[in-house]
């Protein structure tokens, strides 16, 4: 049971830290903030998709 719940609390850590850490990555290897933001407006996109077609009307 707490295997379980302490896979569940680390999980989602682990992917945001890694999601940022490439977000991070990209921004010093083009030394250009455009591919951060856009990435990030993508996968925000993506999040209030899926929020609304399950919890929408």
């Amino acid at each position: 049971m707490y295997l379980i719940l302490l896979l569940w609390l680390i999980a989602p850590i682990s992917i945001i830290f890694g999601i940022g850490f490439f977000w991070g990555y990209m921004r010093k290897k083009y030394d250009s903030i455009f591919f951060p933001v856009i990435s990030h407006l993508l996968a925000d996109l993506g999040i209030m998709l899926i929020y609304f077609k399950y919890f929408g009307q």
